[in-house]
């Protein structure tokens, strides 16, 4: 058996000659234009089919640079429609063929797939959704192509967590890909800066919605994730690393304020606070003095929306706040309550008519469901907890698994007025950053056994180097285990 990271450099050896891929290219433009019209396509979206796929042909060579697109294509890409499926994005186009390249290298080489704790409440996650997909599908009246639709979209968060992991074969690849993360963020802030500076005045302009079929509460929860994932490395960089960090968190910070997003707002400055726990870091106190001067700072409409949040807190009525409180309490509820093990089934109400990821699980997936859906973001929080008991020389990777930590605080607290973890804006980021925080569990020696299936951990003491460490795992270190830090 081999190693998912042996059959990576495999197959980054082999290299197409440069006249093949260019026959190919040319092969796949040709069918695309003479099909395009066939297939009833808008010739708009005609760029991103023909790149997507010969992003395709790229990633048989090297897996890596798709999932570099995939991550940009996360942040950046607008909702079109195709083949009368809406909502689609460019990585749902992109990901399924990184899949199959994938999958095929892992029969093809009977690679072994790196552990993760967090197969089990997926595991029973898809098993609910499809127990209760097809109870209310025959017995209710659950649209199956709705459901199938929003379970195939649950699936592939999965699936682009497995690949991710998977697919690092070094510490540079993670360290480049957390990166990667921020700067993708960043094209993001500076798409709102541009597209809010084009709008007109009025008040419709003072609110940033993001890309083409964005609303400004989910934009808020990407950046919130993001921003949480720089502080975290903003307390364990130094030098010029954590100036450019502070350069990138003052660009993002008047896109975020301009989302007018008040749960966004709460998140972020419960996440920041959760980060300042977990390090003791004098940077992140700072960091809330200066969260609080923003505060102070921001234009009188922003003002006006952050005293909404006091309101709510001090009982008041806020018009939007009591209106959503009264369609979970009054119909939503209610409604689940009458499937509570089960739920209703995935995709039996839109995405924008409940507006609480808690209330959503409930009613998709029951109680069941949304027990499942806790544990599985404990297991995450807890893992990136422990990756910080570790003796660990690399400021990266250890400022990136203190910023998970409190982007999925962060997170959590979002997801009461929001379908976060739902949500594709919010839900791709955090399970490819799920991906790379497990890769970086898998070079620490926190994991769970493929094998045994119970859970392990390394001991760790301050004299214990992370090469022995590694010596002790219960699998083979691959290229990445190695104790390689380039």
């Amino acid at each position: 058996m081999h190693s998912s990271s042996d059959l990576e450099r495999r197959g980054s050896n082999s290299r197409l000659p440069i006249v093949a891929l260019g026959m190919l290219a040319m092969l796949v433009a040709v069918w695309c234009v003479f099909t395009v019209n066939l297939n009833g396509v808008d010739v708009q979206n005609f760029p991103l089919i023909l790149s997507g796929l010969l992003l395709a042909f790229i990633s048989i060579f090297d897996l890596r640079v798709g999932l570099a697109v995939l991550l940009l294509a996360i942040g950046l890409s607008p909702e079109f429609e195709l083949y009368g499926i809406d909502n689609l994005r460019y990585e749902d186009l992109v990901f399924p063929i990184l899949l199959m390249i994938w999958m095929s290298r892992v029969v093809l080489h009977q690679a072994d797939l790196r552990p993760t704790d967090l197969k089990s409440p997926i595991f029973v996650i898809v098993f609910i959704s499809l127990i209760s997909a097809l109870a209310n599908g025959i017995y209710s009246e659950l649209d199956l192509r709705a459901a199938s639709l929003r379970f195939g979209k649950a699936v592939e968060y999965y699936f682009m967590m497995v690949v991710v992991l998977n697919a690092m074969r070094t510490r540079r690849d993670l360290r480049a890909f957390i990166v990667l993360m921020v700067v993708s963020s960043s094209l993001v802030g500076l798409y709102g800066l541009v597209q809010f500076a084009a709008e007109g005045t009025g008040l419709d302009s003072y609110r940033l919605p993001g890309p083409r079929g964005e609303t400004a509460n989910i934009l808020g929860g990407y950046f919130v994730f993001h921003m949480c994932l720089s502080l975290g490395l903003l307390a364990r960089v130094k030098g010029v690393g954590r100036v450019l960090l502070l350069a990138y968190l003052g660009l993002m910070a008047y896109p975020f304020i301009l989302t007018l997003s008040r749960t966004s707002y709460v998140a972020m400055a419960i996440g920041l606070f959760a980060i300042w726990v977990r390090s003791r870091n004098h940077t992140m106190g700072w960091a809330l003095v200066l969260l609080a001067v923003g505060c102070l700072l921001a234009p009188d409409y922003v003002l006006d929306r952050m005293r909404t949040i006091a309101d709510v807190f001090l009982g008041r009525e806020v018009s939007s706040w009591d209106s959503r409180v009264a369609g979970w309490t009054n119909w939503f509820l209610p409604q689940a309550l009458q499937s509570p093990l089960l739920g209703k089934g995935p995709g039996s109400e839109d995405l924008g008519a409940i507006d609480s990821e808690y209330v959503l699980q409930l009613n998709d997936l029951g109680i069941i469901g949304l027990i499942a859906f806790l544990v599985l973001v404990y297991r995450c929080m807890r893992t990136s907890w422990r990756l910080q008991t570790v003796e660990e020389n690399d400021a990266v990777l250890s400022g990136f698994s203190l910023g998970y930590f409190g982007g999925c605080v962060a997170l959590l607290v979002h997801s009461l007025a929001a379908t976060t973890f739902t949500t594709i804006r919010t839900t791709e980021p955090f399970f490819f950053a799920t991906g790379l925080l497990y890769a970086y569990s898998y070079v620490a020696g926190l994991s769970r056994d493929r094998h045994h299936g119970d859970s392990i951990e390394v001991p760790t003491t301050p004299h214990d180097p992370l090469g022995a460490r590694l010596a002790a795992m219960p699998y083979p270190p691959s290229r990445l285990g190695s104790g390689s830090r380039r």
